[in-house]
């Protein structure tokens, strides 16, 4: 008996003292990625927190061990990253990853990594993920073929740049930051001003305003908490608004004055032979898009060209139906800019007046059913159900939303320029991490 209670105590004494090991490790692993670098001139911040996305995937895969590694081996899968780990990419992976925008690249997040074996590095950069290598004397750069995303850097440092636009995050720049560290503070520095305590694992903040969005990922869902402010937005004190369709796929509505933001934005604004500053006066302060549920057939006159047996070309005519998805895209404003609104666009679009309303919609029943206002609390409205097939083939959805079951994100104004947004997304596998979900659908869309 007392045998087995020393060997019990034993064994709890090293697996006590394992875990204070592992625990100290991810401590100093936090300490490090808070000595992180960045420019004191960084405008936003997006913070990923790679250690403990990474506890999350590993209780869920100890959980789910069935989801994790009883796969088949698919021969047609693009094997070229299946060797790499941590340990072999050639950089220091941190605790957490900081990325920012800095004025001079307004679309580009950039973010610095210490370099731990250059050759290893060039090796992941150019034979795995087959960018193009350039060497610049001491400095280094590799970028893919629409140049978007650019690794760049010396012997001791790398940037890794992502950009929405061709050659904003460009090698010199890169350069120019890597020699100027003095200019640079560390991350620790701009905590402070992340506005909310409650960070998720996701967290993207403006450190000179209060505007934040927060991410947090459990098993099975992801919520998000945000607070988002802009002196070109204006929301009314109190919202009326139509009621949305409780069994549309997709419901998007936003109560909010946004005409001035719209004239800074010229590229939201659809191209007609008519100026801004003559239709302003007339636009009001609901916008909303309904991706409704069911299919809508809609024909259309095909024109061809063939021979006939004179062997002269004709000109034959023919009506094609075809099933569309029943959107409808809804605005506020005067009805004489109805006749503004585009009839043709990815679809062809039934315009009309409903109420307040003026309507574009596949569907020509949809503007015969009155939408009375009616008094809410929402400023801001997103609403997503998963569509089923016969739905889903009409209109394309984005890999990351396809791991979904359901979006419920709301907004209320807090102030006149100011709303909080807040909603909750649940997963199709509720068993499952988002990021496990998300990593198997990205594979799946590559074989």
């Amino acid at each position: 008996m007392r045998k087995g209670v020393r060997i019990f105590g034993w064994v709890s004494l090293v697996l006590g003292f394992i875990a204070l090991l592992v625990v100290l490790l991810f401590l100093y692993r936090n300490h490090r990625a808070n000595q992180q670098l960045i420019p004191q001139t960084a405008e936003a911040i997006l913070e990923v927190k790679a250690d403990e996305i990474f506890r999350q995937l590993l209780g869920n895969a100890i959980a789910n061990p069935t989801s994790y590694f009883a796969g088949k081996k698919d021969s047609a899968k693009d094997d070229r990253f299946e060797d790499l780990r941590p340990w072999n990419l050639g950089v220091d992976l941190p605790a957490k990853f900081y990325f920012f925008q800095i004025p001079q690249a307004p679309s580009s997040y950039l973010c610095f990594l210490k370099i731990d074996d250059l050759t290893r590095l060039k090796a992941l950069l150019t034979d795995r993920m087959q960018l193009t290598w350039n060497d610049e004397g001491n400095n280094w750069s590799a970028t893919n073929e629409d140049q978007k995303l650019v690794f760049a850097g010396n012997a001791e440092h790398a940037v890794l740049a992502w950009s929405s636009k061709k050659d904003n995050s460009n090698p010199s720049l890169i350069f120019e930051l890597l020699d100027k560290t003095e200019n640079m503070v560390p991350i620790s520095d701009f905590l402070d001003s992340i506005p909310s305590n409650d960070r998720g694992q996701i967290t993207y903040w403006q450190p000179h305003t209060a505007n934040h969005w927060s991410i947090s990922l459990k098993v099975g869902k992801a919520s998000l908490e945000g607070v988002w402010s802009n002196d070109s937005w204006q929301f009314p004190e109190k919202t009326n608004a139509p009621a949305l369709d409780n069994e549309a796929i997709l419901s998007v509505a936003l109560h909010a004055d946004i005409r001035n933001w719209l004239a800074q934005h010229p590229e939201w604004l659809p191209s007609q032979d008519i100026t801004w500053s003559e239709v302003s006066p007339y636009i009001g302060n609901y916008f909303e898009m309904q991706w409704k549920a069911g299919t809508v057939m809609q024909s259309d006159t095909v024109v061809t060209y063939d021979y006939d047996d004179n062997f002269e070309m004709v000109e034959k005519q023919e009506l094609r139906e075809e099933a569309v998805p029943n959107l409808t895209l809804s605005l506020m404003a005067s009805p004489h800019l109805l006749t503004y609104l585009p009839e043709k666009m990815f679809y062809k679009f039934n315009r009309g007046q409903n109420g307040q309303l003026l309507e574009l919609s596949t569907s020509p029943t949809s503007l015969k059913t009155p939408r009375p206002f009616v008094e809410n609390d929402a400023h801001f409205v997103l609403k997503y159900r998963e569509p089923n097939l016969s739905e889903q083939q009409h209109l394309p959805i984005p890999t990351w939303l396809q791991i979904y079951r359901s979006v419920d994100i709301t907004g209320e104004s807090t102030k006149a320029h100011t709303i909080r947004i807040s909603g909750e997304m649940l997963t199709a596998n509720q068993n499952l991490h988002p990021i496990k979900q998300l990593a198997d659908q990205l594979s799946s869309k590559n074989n």
